[in-house]
């Protein structure tokens, strides 16, 4: 799981913990009843790590 910081209108920048930025959208939906639409910004707190096809 990852930590995320979601900041949503009206309530403002919250953390949720999710595996990807999907789940982070979901998580803060279902977390803080607001819609997709309030969500302003998501930031990912680990370092980016690229898969190279594995």
């Amino acid at each position: 799981m990852i930590k995320w910081s979601v900041l949503v209108n009206g309530i403002g920048l919250r953390v949720v913990m999710s595996k990807d930025i999907d789940g982070a959208y979901l998580a803060a939906m279902e977390e803080y009843g607001c819609k997709i639409e309030d969500i302003l910004a998501v930031f990912c707190h680990s370092p980016f790590k690229a898969s190279m096809g594995e």
